[in-house]
């Protein structure tokens, strides 16, 4: 359970990262950085100060609601387990994507009616010299 603007929630998805030697990370409930717990979130150690480099990631996946939904560096998807997209050939310089959308559904009156949270993965990658991006939005 995760506390924000004293309110709780807790998190629809949990990302795990996959590495070329087979290392997982997994983030945790709490969504708390290994390296910072006290200050930092979880996805502090993948992207701000990563514990591995970036190069070495194979997967980056959302795991939640029964579902098991997953981008792999060579450019392709898959939803629990069936490839949605086939492999990007003459990727270069893979980055992962993931960011969460919050939207808060007001009245007029100002009085918050409700929120939408929606978790955004995919890559960022140069292909013939041109900038490439693709994304899945889960709800």
């Amino acid at each position: 359970m995760l506390s924000m603007n004293g309110g709780e929630y807790t998190l629809k998805y949990l990302f795990e990262v996959e590495y070329k030697d087979g290392t997982l990370y997994q983030q945790q409930p709490d969504d708390k950085s290994v390296q910072l717990p006290d200050e930092k979130n979880a996805y502090y150690d993948i992207h701000y100060a990563p514990i591995r480099a970036e190069e070495d990631m194979v997967r980056f996946s959302l795991i939640g609601d029964g579902h098991k939904v997953s981008v792999f560096m060579d450019g392709h998807f898959e939803v629990d387990g069936f490839v949605t997209t086939a492999p990007e050939a003459g990727l270069e310089n893979v980055r992962h994507i993931f960011y969460k959308t919050h939207t808060h559904h007001m009245t007029l009156g100002g009085t918050d009616v409700g929120h939408d949270i929606a978790f955004v993965i995919g890559f960022q990658a140069l292909k013939d010299g041109q900038n490439i991006e693709q994304t899945l939005s889960l709800s």
